[in-house]
């Protein structure tokens, strides 16, 4: 499929204001203006100006875009991790939060089209709704440039971002995310059991086991914390590759 066909026509007159402001924020010169357009155009706003077109289809792109310059940034960057650790860093930084500050950084709200409803409702400052905007940017880019200049745009604003969520393990608080998701999938709770102890009190190994949802999994740590956290990764990472 030739992806100028996902972006419907427009005219000029449908160009609400001037976007050389935000491609000075996005750091990105678009060779069609029209997708970015698009990627700027909440369902609210075309609903309102019976548009045929909204951002919704470009968040869907935007989102697979992101994941696999990100599976491909992670695995390049941590060789050392494995798929569990891949996993549960390459959800963090997919996630609203972390894409919402993205956008902030952006402005992306600034240069949004919403309707009045949405807008009177403070939409421009939205969390899901910045994050759902970045990835239909992301979309706009791939189409007008090419997935390269996509991944350049994406690791251009937050690769930074990635690096430091990574070492400094803002994602590590695995163990909650696996009771959000067996609570959600399975409506029960991960149950934890110290499989083996091992080593002298100054260096100790221990190996926990979690069950969750029938799922199975094991890790290994220093203390019974950090192990029980490995072991949610690993739970999370299986779960995961179940549903795709």
């Amino acid at each position: 499929m030739v992806l100028e066909a996902l972006t419907p026509a427009l005219c000029l007159k449908d160009m609400n204001h001037d976007l050389s402001d935000i491609e000075r924020d996005l750091q990105y010169t678009f060779s069609n203006k029209v997708y970015l357009q698009v990627a700027l155009t909440h369902t609210s706003y075309s609903h309102e100006h019976t548009l045929e077109y909204s951002n919704e289809r470009f968040e869907l792109l935007g989102d697979a875009v992101l994941h696999l310059v990100l599976t491909e940034f992670l695995m390049q960057t941590y060789p050392k991790d494995n798929e569990g650790q891949l996993s549960v860093s390459r959800s963090y930084c997919e996630s609203e939060p972390f894409l919402y500050e993205a956008a902030v950084k952006m402005n992306l709200g600034r240069y949004l089209n919403l309707g009045k409803g949405e807008e009177a409702s403070g939409g421009r400052n939205k969390e899901s709704l910045l994050a759902d905007t970045l990835e239909a940017v992301i979309a706009a880019v791939h189409i007008d440039g090419g997935y390269k200049k996509a991944e350049v745009f994406i690791l251009h604003h937050i690769s930074e971002e990635i690096k430091r969520a990574h070492d400094e393990e803002f994602y590590i608080d695995s163990k909650s995310e696996l009771q959000k998701l067996t609570q959600q999938l399975y409506s029960t709770l991960p149950k934890y059991k110290t499989v083996e102890e091992s080593g002298p009190d100054h260096e100790k190994n221990f190996i926990v086991s979690v069950t969750a949802g029938g799922v199975n999994a094991e890790g290994c740590g220093r203390n019974k914390k950090n192990a029980e956290k490995e072991a949610a990764r690993k739970a999370i990472a299986k779960i995961q590759s179940c549903r795709i």
